[in-house]
């Protein structure tokens, strides 16, 4: 969409590139090696499957929602995307960031009750 420049008149895009880029690529340079190849691919995923969701600010939303997030729920919730491949669904980097930002926030909980779930091994006890 464009919109008209109460100045000159003259007509530019309603979101001009600007620091977006430059900041997504100092957050992706702080992050590690399996964290920047699992968001490789789950974007060229969700891109492919959801055209609307090929947008700089799209992905700087995203990126800038997670960026606070531990890099083991991030690992954790985007391979888990993948598997269930809920971008053939529709669900795009709004629905993977509110997964991240839900399964940081509840990590500890979830850690005790798949403890409970699981189980632990026995204590060990010396034979005499």
């Amino acid at each position: 969409m464009l919109i008209k420049c109460p100045k000159c008149g003259h007509f530019i895009p309603e979101f001009q590139y600007g620091n977006e880029r430059n900041e997504i690529a100092d957050i992706l340079f702080k992050m590690p090696k399996r964290i920047k190849e699992l968001l490789t691919k789950v974007s060229f995923e969700i891109r492919c499957a959801i055209p609307s969701e090929d947008n700089i600010k799209v992905m700087y939303k995203f990126i800038t929602k997670m960026k606070n997030c531990d890099n083991e729920s991030i690992i954790k919730t985007i391979e888990l995307f993948l598997v269930k491949e809920l971008h053939k669904d529709g669900k795009g980097f709004s629905y993977l960031s509110a997964m991240i930002v839900n399964y940081d926030a509840n990590k500890d909980k979830l850690k005790k009750y798949e403890q409970l779930k699981i189980g632990s091994s026995p204590p060990k006890k010396e034979l005499n």
